[in-house]
């Protein structure tokens, strides 16, 4: 299982004519001009409109050229009087007198309306058709239209879609987690978090079940692979017993599998029937010769703050290894091929939202990427690249479904994938000692949800979901522990809205918005906690800054700014925007991604210390500037830090053999395992004020396993 992510832009796309027409064709028609009757509304820089009728400009104020704007974004969506307010940034009773004007400029009749219509007790919407003007064609001009016809011509002749026959292979869905072909692509295998499956490629073949109590200490599978043979299976999962990951062969028809080796977090066979697998702690890489039966750690580096994701046999002496970083809520894969010794490493896909691969070993790669859309959907394409070419081919695609594993066989013509919906949920927990019980789903939606916060009473938790939302922008939700919908506090089309933190005494939430393609240039902003009234900036400038603040009323909040090799903490009122700093850093000491955490007093600053060979969570004293570090076994892989509400320790998340763990950090160093995710997706706990609940994110599944076959057009 590999991670995903969830991308704004495609970045790479080898067909030339999809390059063509989206720089001068539709793509970009639609996000610069519209046209709607006898109107073009254009855009002629960021955050500025024109409108113009038959080629004539007319006048209109900023603020109800935007509003158009914004309706024609999305016609026939219903705008509330309060998101447009937020938008215009004007008081609520404003919005009126601006709908007026846009419909004076229009000639509209708020009575028999033909562009905007009031819905009453709930908004506007426009009911005109938008789109292209008609002479946009002789606009972008003849040469480009004739280039973009013979190039499409010719891509079609030489990349038409091969046609693929898809058979089911399990009628019923389930949580998969990973499947795998055999050489000869004759045998399907397959698993859950219970149970494991053997069939027949053959359409008409029985499925074998083989169950938990006949897979001896074997439990919850997390990848596997097999034989050259197509006699045996090497899986990865957990050992039942004594809960840690490893490695086990299982001959089939013969008995129980057999235990190899511990640590184990993927496998994957040679075509010659050498084995490499990604060790538990995600960041090494061991091989094993079918002679000798000697196994031995490769050299392989992986940068600072990356975690591997999965791993494939390329050919006889090449591996392919996928990594990721975590960055806010999306997941950025990297492939690349190296031999045995870690050497000849050649990038194949860099940070792309690659959701699962398959190598081959005549050179080919098989991958899968997701592509976002409106509400948390995607929309899910196979692709191949061949060894040394830089052009990959499209093999299929599905809309609304992510690939999440994929299996291929050398010389066959049979792919096999696992095709399903994922989802990022909110679920809730009690705590008891910092264990956790009466594990409950809280949202409900078939989007996705990212808890960052509580309200100070501990009754609602905080959360950001593209529920609602254009093209994956998140919005800002909040949610009662007994409420079954959540209440949405702040969205926008054209905003992506992250990172909300509550303010000391209760009375805001801040977060921040932005825009690509620098996802890391935040603008701050700060709304009443019941989202009410108009967004405010706080007085922050733009940039690369993140923010935390304590649960004490009165006390400062906290931020952090980056620039270059410094990391700057200062305390931050959020009204005046005084700043005093508290430390300076260089950034080599946390490696790529820093965690930290101030504590609910607001005394105590912990910060993840994960770079220069060092690994701790350096605690930092505000009043007095006292540091100590806390030293555990595993805080080099960590992905999240939050104080507990009694500052007795963390929690946290890091990457296991099989998948994510969440665990407790006491300050002595101590860990304690609080729930184990069976998947490579980013998971975190957000403790409540009060101490007597979390809020987690978890991943929901339902996946079927699938052959597809290539035949004959």
């Amino acid at each position: 299982m590999q991670a995903l992510r969830r991308p704004k832009i495609v970045k790479r796309d080898g067909h030339k004519i999809g390059m063509m027409l989206s720089y001068g064709g539709y793509t970009q028609f639609r996000r610069s001009l519209k046209r709607f009757g006898p109107f073009e509304l254009r855009q002629i820089a960021e955050g500025a409109y024109e409108l113009s009728k038959e080629g004539a400009r007319i006048e209109l104020d900023p603020q109800p050229v935007k509003l158009l704007w914004l309706l024609t974004s999305a016609p026939e969506r219903v705008f509330n009087k309060e998101e447009l307010a937020r938008e215009l940034q004007v008081a609520d009773e404003r919005v009126r007198r601006i709908v007026e004007e846009v419909r004076r400029a229009l000639g509209d009749d708020a009575e028999a309306p033909r562009y905007i219509k009031t819905i009453q007790r709930a908004g506007y919407k426009f009911i005109a058709k938008v789109k292209p003007p008609a002479n946009y064609v002789v606009r972008v001009g003849a040469v480009v239209v004739l280039i973009a016809v013979v190039t499409g011509i010719a891509f079609l002749v030489r990349h038409r879609l091969p046609k693929l026959e898809e058979v089911v292979m399990n009628e019923t869905a389930k949580n998969l987690t990973t499947i795998a072909l055999s050489p000869d692509g004759q045998k399907l295998a397959f698993a859950d978090n219970r149970e494991l499956y053997v069939r027949s490629t053959v359409e008409t073949a029985q499925t074998t079940r083989i169950k938990a109590p006949e897979l001896g200490s074997l439990a919850e599978v997390s990848s596997l692979a097999w034989s050259l043979e197509g006699n045996t299976l090497f899986l990865a999962g957990r050992d039942r017993v004594t809960g840690r990951s490893g490695l086990w062969r299982l001959a089939l028809g013969v008995g129980p599998p057999t235990k190899l080796a511990d640590n184990v977090a993927e496998v994957a066979a040679s075509p010659d029937g050498q084995m490499a697998w990604i060790a538990a702690d995600r960041t090494t890489i061991f091989t094993c010769r079918k002679e000798s039966g000697d196994c031995h750690q490769t050299s392989f580096v992986l940068s600072p703050g990356r975690v591997l994701s999965g791993i494939s046999w390329l050919s006889g002496n090449s591996i392919v290894v996928g990594s990721f970083s975590t960055n806010d809520y999306q997941l950025h894969l990297t492939l690349q091929s190296m031999d045995l010794n870690g050497l000849h490493q050649r990038e194949l896909i860099h940070d792309e939202p690659v959701t699962a691969f398959c190598a081959l070993s005549d050179g080919r790669l098989l991958y899968a990427t997701a592509e976002a859309k409106s509400q948390g959907q995607y929309d899910a394409k196979l692709w191949e690249l061949r060894a040394g070419s830089a052009e990959r081919r499209l093999l299929g695609q599905w809309t609304d479904s992510i690939l999440s594993a994929i299996g291929g066989a050398l010389g066959s013509e049979k792919t096999a994938i696992l095709r399903g919906h994922y989802s990022a949920d909110v679920y809730v927990a009690d705590v008891v000692v910092h264990n956790i019980e009466n594990v409950r789903s809280l949202t409900t939606y078939d989007s996705n949800e990212f808890p960052t916060t509580w309200t100070v009473d501990s009754q609602r938790v905080i959360y950001h979901s593209d529920h609602l939302g254009s093209f994956g922008n998140f919005g800002l939700f909040s949610q009662g522990l007994e409420e079954t919908d959540g209440r949405s506090l702040i969205r926008s089309p054209f905003q992506d809205i992250r990172g909300a933190r509550v303010s000391p005494d209760g009375e805001w939430i801040v977060y921040y918005t932005r825009r690509l393609p620098n996802p890391w240039q935040k603008t701050w902003m700060r709304i009443h906690s019941d989202g009410t009234g108009t967004p405010q900036r706080l007085p922050l400038e733009t940039g690369n800054y993140d923010l935390r603040c304590p649960q004490r009323a009165h006390s400062p909040c906290v931020v952090r700014e980056q620039s270059g090799d410094r990391v700057s903490f200062f305390h931050f009122d959020l009204v005046s925007g005084k700043r005093q700093q508290i430390d300076t850093f260089r950034a080599s000491e946390f490696g790529r991604d820093i965690h930290w955490s101030v504590a609910p007093s607001g005394k105590s600053l912990a910060i993840l210390r994960n770079g220069e060979g060092r690994a701790c969570i350096l605690v930092l004293t505000l009043k007095d500037g006292n540091r100590n570090e806390v030293i555990g076994n595993g805080m080099r892989n960590i992905e999240s830090l939050d104080w507990d509400a009694q500052e007795s320790g963390w929690y946290a998340s890091r990457p296991s053999g099989y998948g994510m763990d969440l665990i407790f950090i006491s300050l002595d160093g101590h860990e304690q395992l609080i729930r184990r995710q069976t998947r490579n997706f980013v998971t975190w706990a957000v403790p409540s004020p009060d101490g007597r609940h979390l809020a987690i994110l978890e991943w929901t599944a339902s996946a079927k396993a699938y052959l597809l076959r290539r035949t004959p057009r």
